[in-house]
């Protein structure tokens, strides 16, 4: 019976130190993340306009039509998406043709096909090339 006790006492002491141990952890977690969303708030893209009349496709577009061997992390914080979110736009404009990938050791070098005419019946009688001269003149 004493042995018994000594298990119960050990095994609630050991709960009490894992769940106290869970805590700590999730404070930290929770420090981290307001930590992070401090920063967030500091960068020029948190304080974006609610919508804006380029998507975020054309965002990335742009970016690299200013710099084509950008990374993805750079791009994702001109555009203020995740850097997954650059990944798939860029998946998809090479998958339709609108960007060629090259890569360079450990980098890629992006070629816009600037003389593709935008997707939508309004658009399609101007060309990628036409926005990007656009919004650099």
């Amino acid at each position: 019976m004493i042995a018994t006790s000594k298990k119960l006492k050990t095994s609630a002491t050991a709960q009490a130190k894992l769940q106290q141990t869970k805590l700590q952890q999730d404070k930290l977690q929770q420090a981290k993340l307001q930590q992070a969303k401090l920063q967030l708030e500091k960068l020029p893209h948190a304080k974006a306009p609610i919508w804006t009349f380029f998507s975020n496709h054309a965002h990335v577009l742009i970016c690299l039509s200013m710099n084509n061997k950008l990374v993805l992390r750079e791009i994702a914080l001109s555009v203020g998406i995740t850097e997954r979110a650059v990944q798939k736009i860029i998946a998809q404009l090479a998958g339709e043709g609108f960007i060629k990938r090259k890569r360079i050791g450990r980098n890629n070098k992006y070629t816009l096909l600037l003389n593709k005419p935008l997707r939508h019946a309004i658009e399609r009688h101007k060309t990628i090339g036409d926005v990007v001269k656009l919004l650099q003149s």
